[in-house]
């Protein structure tokens, strides 16, 4: 059986190391297995950063699409529908395909798909997020534009979703009914860092961007706070900055910290952590530990 793994994005972030795992889970299935990557995906920094075994794919078929030389949600945008491009010129020689995203206009492939959830769809038709910033705006509607909603419905298509709760809101507004599959956990490599300490920390981990909600969970760990008062709760927020937009984004986090007059409490350094916050309702990987748990 010839299978084709679309990676959509060039990042490094969840999704891809959900993308790298799933290659490596069908590789060693026996299954003929094509990896359709951005050409700025660097896998070594995705072994490094992961902890996953990269040196697998050198046994694989890996086809590299041309993406552009620049990093932000633009560019991010103009890599998808490049990859889409490339993704439905190849599409037809395999029997099933794994997808993780809808943008894929236009695709018109009658082959196997198995489609992954790692957030809920809320609608079946482009629906573009209503935000009052004009150019965030344009990349959603672009996006929306772009994307082929009814892949999701035809017959051969298999959708899972990433937790029960992605699964339960999809099918809430859609109708259509994922199973679920967790994304996978190194659990020999997690028991290395386990400790008996334990500190009054809520935690986020999550990329640093406007999207992932962090704002609201400052706001939220305020009330928190100004609840429990004389609490040692503490706020540790975690994740990357992948240019200069989140890197601006994490000093506008600071500052309202110190607005708020809880700066002292809000760092953005690792700790033992004992809660998952997860404030973004599309995005929500964080529950899976809870409901594996």
């Amino acid at each position: 059986m010839k299978v084709l793994v679309y990676w959509s994005l060039g990042a490094i972030g969840g999704v891809q190391r959900f993308e790298v795992l799933l290659t490596k889970a069908l590789y060693e299935l026996g299954l003929d297995v094509t990896a359709l990557i951005p050409s700025k995906v660097d896998l070594d920094r995705v072994g490094k950063y992961h902890g996953v075994e990269v040196s697998y794919l050198k046994n694989l078929k890996v086809i590299k699409y041309k993406t552009v030389n620049c990093i932000n949600q633009y560019c991010n945008l103009l890599d998808s529908f490049i990859g889409a491009g490339v993704l439905n010129e190849v599409v037809r020689k395999y029997d099933v395909v794994f997808l993780d995203t809808l943008l894929l206009r236009p695709f018109h492939a009658d082959v196997d798909i198995v489609y992954y959830l790692h957030g809920a769809v809320t609608s079946l038709k482009p629906r573009p997020l209503l935000v009052f910033k004009p150019h965030t705006f344009f990349l959603f509607a672009t996006a929306e534009l772009g994307s082929a909603y009814r892949v999701l419905r035809r017959k051969r298509t298999h959708i899972y979703a990433n937790s029960f709760f992605t699964a339960y809101l999809t099918e809430r507004t859609t109708g259509l009914k994922p199973g679920v599959l967790y994304p996978p956990v190194d659990v020999e490599r997690i028991g290395r860092y386990i400790s008996s300490k334990r500190e009054p920390v809520v935690a986020m981990l999550a990329r640093f961007s406007a999207s992932k909600g962090h704002g609201f969970v400052i706001k939220a760990f305020k009330d928190a706070v100004s609840n429990c008062d004389g609490s040692d709760l503490r706020l540790v927020l975690m994740g990357a900055t992948e240019d200069v937009a989140s890197k601006l984004y994490v000093k506008h986090l600071m500052e309202m910290a110190r607005g708020l007059g809880i700066h002292r409490r809000v760092s953005f350094v690792f700790k033992s952590i004992d809660r998952y916050c997860v404030s973004h309702p599309g995005e929500v990987c964080g529950l899976c530990p809870c409901e594996a748990s």
